[in-house]
């Protein structure tokens, strides 16, 4: 998957915010220490990569059994993935902000749930090692999932108003950069 990007700014009405999934989180931050990787959008400097993209889109295709979409679906699923990683970044800068933090015990219930979706240990660590993983990129990345769940959940307690009011507060004081994307899925070769 290729991008051709131009940089477009956007500081308002970013987009509903619905509660992340674990598993495609720490995706996303598994890859997000490329130095090499294209930048598809920025939140409050924080690179959003198109690597991190490429893998979120990688997990929901397995997901849903499917190796490519039409270029069209392609096309939109990447929009969708890059808005739902600038969702997930911004919540997880407020959690940094609002004094969240994770325990060890929870980092390590954390870790022990996707230990458990391996066979073995020996499943376990080629894992790791073929999405080139340490376990200290997996212990970031469970504990970064953790921050975002936990400030989802304090959105998620406020009526309706006040999680529209703070989700837009939000957006608004963030310094939002976003490359508008066009992708050549179709072009690649079959």
């Amino acid at each position: 998957m290729m991008f051709a990007y131009t940089k477009i700014r956007k500081k308002e009405g970013l987009y509903v915010i619905k509660p992340p999934l674990f598993f495609a989180v720490l995706m996303v931050s598994f890859f997000a220490t490329s130095a090499f990787a294209a930048t598809l959008a920025r939140v409050n400097q924080t690179p959003i990569e198109a690597r991190e993209i490429e893998a979120q889109i990688q997990v929901y295709l397995r997901k849903i059994g499917h190796k490519r979409l039409s270029p069209l679906r392609m096309a939109s699923l990447e929009k969708e993935v890059l808005k739902k990683a600038i969702e997930e970044e911004l919540l997880y800068q407020e959690a940094l902000n609002n004094d969240l933090s994770v325990s060890a015990v929870e980092i390590a219930a954390g870790l022990k749930k996707i230990r458990r979706r391996f066979p073995s240990e020996q499943a376990y660590l080629d894992g790791l090692s073929k999405a080139a993983l340490s376990l200290d990129d997996l212990e970031r990345g469970v504990s970064r999932s953790i921050l975002i769940q936990k400030y989802w959940q304090r959105l998620s307690q406020m009526d309706e108003a006040t999680r529209s009011n703070r989700v837009r507060e939000m957006t608004k004081a963030a310094d939002i950069e976003i490359f508008e994307t066009k992708t050549f899925t179709g072009l690649e070769n079959e």
